[in-house]
């Protein structure tokens, strides 16, 4: 599927994956040391794969000159603080907004493989499989967004959704076994075993930061969308800039890097930029197609 995963590829992150299964023994639950590594993973290894939607826009439609690059920029912020404003009005809705498109978000994980209900079987294995044995820190984490009863309900909830969508999961790939390589079925078990064995921060920003993301980035340069090049560099660089600088604001003004301050930034912020980043999919995948 892409080059990054290749053998030497495939051990790192296996390494990677048992070395944080063993530490985390030593240190079950939310702590300093587990925010510490989570935000690296989130903030220099994932989050640049949607800081990278410039260079698809770039691609698309960047020679519409300057006014189509401030049109771009503002529509993409516009729709990332709506979302944001349907946190403020609901944190319920907001949730299950947040967990759906996560579902179709993840999913495209395996935009080579054409089977759509594979793809939401799989995007739903992602998103609800950490409350399969972490049902209780799922619950704690849906707390920094929602109500605490609400939290538990929504908790209680995804351990069922977890339950059936990795059965369903298996069926799927059962079913379509003659169309899946071998290959393809280690994209399927690696995600989900380090959603399931690792707690529930530390194991969705090992994910998003050295699976998802770096999927996301090796298809553009697989692509030609990214390279090398110093303005490509510049256009990757400043969205990025800005949402650093932005989770940096939000921590000063929720008081610190705290469990709760980490948890909402990620969540809510990463839930806002997801709606607009999943327009840019879309796009890559009608430029995809037109390539193929």
């Amino acid at each position: 599927m892409d080059i990054i995963f290749a053998r030497h590829g495939k051990i790192m992150y296996g390494a990677l994956l048992a070395l944080a299964f063993l530490r985390q023994q030593q240190h079950l639950g939310i702590n300093n040391e587990t925010l510490f590594i989570a935000g690296g993973l989130v903030f220099f290894f994932g989050i640049p794969h949607g800081a990278a939607d410039t260079l698809i826009f770039r691609t698309i439609g960047g020679h519409r000159g300057f006014l189509g690059w401030v049109l771009f920029g503002f529509i993409y912020l516009l729709m990332a603080v709506a979302i944001y404003g349907l946190w403020l009005w609901s944190p319920p809705f907001f949730l299950g907004y947040l967990l759906l498109i996560s579902v179709i978000h993840f999913g495209e994980d395996l935009h080579e493989i054409p089977h759509r209900w594979m793809k939401l079987s799989y995007g739903l294995a992602v998103v609800f499989s950490p409350a399969l044995i972490w049902q209780s820190e799922v619950s704690v984490l849906y707390g920094f967004i929602v109500e605490n009863q609400v939290a538990i309900l929504f908790a209680k909830i995804s351990n069922i959704i977890a339950w059936i969508s990795l059965a369903n999961l298996a069926l799927i790939s059962f079913a379509f076994r003659g169309a899946i390589s071998s290959e393809n079925y280690f994209y399927l078990i690696w995600p989900i075993t380090t959603l399931v064995i690792l707690e529930p921060l530390l194991g969705f920003s090992l994910y998003f930061g050295l699976w998802h993301s770096r999927l996301h980035l090796n298809r553009l340069t697989i692509l030609k969308i990214l390279d090398r090049k110093p303005i490509s560099m510049l256009l990757l660089a400043v969205p990025l800039a800005i949402t650093i600088a932005a989770a940096f604001y939000g921590f000063i003004r929720l008081g610190g890097i705290t469990d709760l301050s980490f948890s909402r930034i990620i969540f809510i912020g990463l839930g806002s930029l997801t709606f607009p980043h999943l327009f840019m999919v879309h796009a890559l995948n009608s430029l995809d197609y037109r390539r193929g």
